[in-house]
Formats: structure tokens, C-alpha cells, sequence
């Protein structure tokens, strides 16, 4: 139960950080592949790692983060 609630806690986490809708808006007319510089650039907009950009972005399904 634990591991549970850990992982609703860092999804609602993530989600308040870095909104999925925000990102699909940003990302809008992109093809499959997300390249590493635009993923840091929307950490800096969102003032956030960009490990949570890169799991929100695959968590949703909005991209493929290239590294």
C-alpha cells in the first residue's frame, strides 16, 4: 500500500508541476522524437527538472525524449 500511495503522490506531484496539457500545447505540431534541448528548455519554463518534463512526456504519451 505504501509503494501506492508513493506513486500517486509523485504523479499528482508532477502533474501540478508541469501540467500535461501545458506540455501537449507546447508541443503541438511536434512529431514523435523530443530532442533533449527542447525538453530542458520546457524545465526552464516550468522551473523543473528535466526528468519530470521527460517522464510527463512519456507518462502521457506526447513523445519520444531523445537523449
Amino acid at each position: 500500500m505504501r509503494t501506492d500511495r508513493q506513486a500517486t503522490t509523485r504523479a499528482f506531484a508532477a502533474e501540478l508541476l508541469a501540467p500535461e496539457r501545458g506540455l501537449r500545447d507546447r508541443l503541438a505540431g511536434r512529431s514523435g522524437s523530443i530532442d533533449s534541448e527542447t525538453v530542458d528548455e520546457l524545465a526552464d519554463e516550468f522551473r523543473v527538472s528535466s526528468l519530470v518534463i521527460a517522464h510527463q512526456i512519456a507518462n502521457h504519451g506526447l513523445g519520444r525524449v531523445e537523449t
